[in-house]
């Protein structure tokens, strides 16, 4: 178990380092939360599982003093305080957070979005849940939250149940994934952290995003419908 912990880790790091070197700072703390969410629900000892956060935590801090782009050290040092701010580089925050506070409780109505009118710059994809709190309002945008927690639960409902530890790390990872990265998109859209280009699934346009997420999709209702023939093959 030991060399396939470390075979995984090892492939699991190149993957990551990889995708941040092109550089891609929010991918890569998506594939961290997946890695580690697949391990943990693979049946990972706990101990071998905090040595690889342990480890994955150190290597993460020497990145970010050494490797991190200066212009990516200014968008997180930079972030607070935004809305007050005139620079250019805060603009989409401050649009962002204009159109959600200017949809109330209940929204505009459909399709009467003004933010998207070239006021909020990528309205389609990396700040469409703005658009959805300006439009449906509060109670719209909750809708929103809460079919990904739901998702999410599910996710973690079949990864609890599933008849082998790989199907288990599989659904896991993926439900953490999924319900990472709508919450990422929908931090940088309330201005809790600066743009990072992470789409919401099934929302944003993109046929790459959406293609992965249905992709996502089909092995967690995959790994779901193993239940069910486990269970007929056990009666």
């Amino acid at each position: 178990r030991f060399l396939l912990w470390l075979l995984g880790l090892s492939l699991w790091v190149i993957t990551v380092g990889l995708v941040l070197w092109q550089p891609h700072l929010s991918g890569g703390l998506i594939l961290v939360a997946i890695g580690a969410s697949a391990l943990l629900f693979a049946g990972l000892p706990l101990a071998l599982w905090l040595a690889t956060i342990l480890l994955l935590g150190g290597t993460g801090y020497f990145a970010k003093e050494h490797f991190l782009r200066n212009y990516q050290k200014e968008r997180w040092e930079g972030q607070y305080g935004f809305f007050l701010s005139s620079e250019k580089r805060h603009y989409q925050s401050r649009q962002a957070v204009i159109g959600l506070g200017a949809g109330g409780p209940f929204g505009r109505g459909w399709l009467r979005s003004r933010q998207k009118h070239l006021f909020l710059p990528s309205a389609h994809n990396d700040f469409i849940f703005a658009i959805i709190g300006e439009e449906m309002g509060f109670v719209g945008s909750l809708v929103v939250l809460t079919f990904f927690t739901a998702l999410a639960y599910w996710g973690l409902w079949v990864a609890a149940r599933a008849p082998d530890e790989f199907c288990s790390g599989v659904a896991g990872g993926l439900a953490i994934a999924l319900w990472l990265q709508a919450m990422l998109h929908v931090s940088v859209n309330a201005g809790l952290l600066p743009p990072t280009g992470v789409p919401l699934p099934f929302v944003s346009a993109g046929g790459s995003s959406l293609w992965s997420t249905l992709l996502a999709m089909g092995l967690l209702v995959n790994v779901a419908s193993s239940l069910g023939r486990s269970r007929k093959a056990g009666a």
